[in-house]
Parts: structure tokens; C-alpha cells; sequence
């Protein structure tokens, strides 16, 4: 009997959506370390022009990237088919990060209709804030909606800017 139940109860979690994994405190702790010398330590290959793929990633995020233009950024994106699965995620990676940084960091809400061609923002935040050196930390968790031709889906997007 005890085979059976162990059994029923495996197949039961088996079949539990697997939640997306949120970003962590300690991988907040060392992207700000990293934002601080320009993310040289996690900068990988050349992907195209100024964007580089990233040797630090965020748990199950779908691609992670460095860029560089006025300032130094380390993003990632996850992929949904759904917005309330992109919803409910972005939900968990906002919380998370905000959980993560003090109250000492200024949080701002994005507007909700910025639009370039094929993606449509539509809910985000920022905590951003001064370091010693005067450079400034923003941390960005949003949301869009992606259309492209045939392509509809939703990407969360969790990132660090240092300027």
C-alpha cells in the first residue's frame, strides 16, 4: 500500500507545473559587484556590435546579455506563450527583486504604453540609486507583449544598468 501512495504521489508532483525561478539575493549581490567594474568578470563573446553574451545567468532565463553604449548593462529574458504565465512571473521576479535591495534604493514604476516596433511594454518597475563613486545602479524588472508576424509571446526582462 505504501508503494502505491508513494507512487500516486510522484506521478501527482510529475505533473505540477514547474515554477519559474525568481532572482536570488546572493545573484543580486554579485551583478551589483560586477555592475561596479563594468561587468568585465561575466563578459563573454561578441554576439553583435556592443552586445556580448553573459557567462553569469539568471536561473531559467531564456538568454542573458551585457551591453555597453552610455553605460554598462547585464539583462535577461524569459519566454512565455502566455501573458498570465509572463504575468504571474514577472510578478515573482519584481517581488523577489525587491525584496532583494534595501530601502535605502528609490523604486518608479514604468508608464505602461511605451511601444517600439513589434513589442508593447505593459507593466514595469525600476529601484535605482547613487553609489560612493557617484555612478548610478538601476535594477528594471518589466513586462512586454511581442508581435512579430507570425510570433505572438511575452517576455519578462530583469536587469541591472550602471552608469
Amino acid at each position: 500500500m505504501k508503494l502505491v501512495s508513494m507512487l500516486a504521489l510522484s506521478v501527482g508532483l510529475a505533473l505540477v507545473p514547474v515554477a519559474q525561478a525568481q532572482v536570488s539575493c546572493s545573484q543580486v549581490t554579485a551583478l551589483i559587484e560586477a555592475a561596479m567594474e563594468d561587468f568585465d568578470s561575466i563578459t563573454g563573446e561578441e554576439v553583435d556590435g556592443d552586445v556580448y553574451a553573459a557567462s553569469f545567468e539568471l536561473d531559467a532565463a531564456n538568454d542573458c546579455q551585457i551591453t555597453f553604449d552610455l553605460s554598462s548593462t547585464y539583462a535577461c529574458m524569459w519566454v512565455y506563450d502566455s501573458l498570465e504565465a509572463a504575468s504571474a512571473d514577472y510578478g515573482l521576479q519584481s517581488r523577489a527583486l525587491g525584496d532583494c535591495l534595501s530601502d535605502d534604493w528609490d523604486r518608479d514604476t514604468f508608464a505602461p504604453d511605451t511601444e517600439e516596433a513589434g513589442f508593447k511594454q505593459l507593466d514595469g518597475l525600476s529601484y535605482f540609486q547613487e553609489d560612493e563613486d557617484g555612478g548610478a545602479i538601476t535594477w528594471v524588472a518589466y513586462l512586454e507583449e511581442h508581435i512579430d508576424g507570425d510570433t505572438h509571446d511575452w517576455h519578462v526582462w530583469v536587469g541591472v544598468d550602471y552608469f
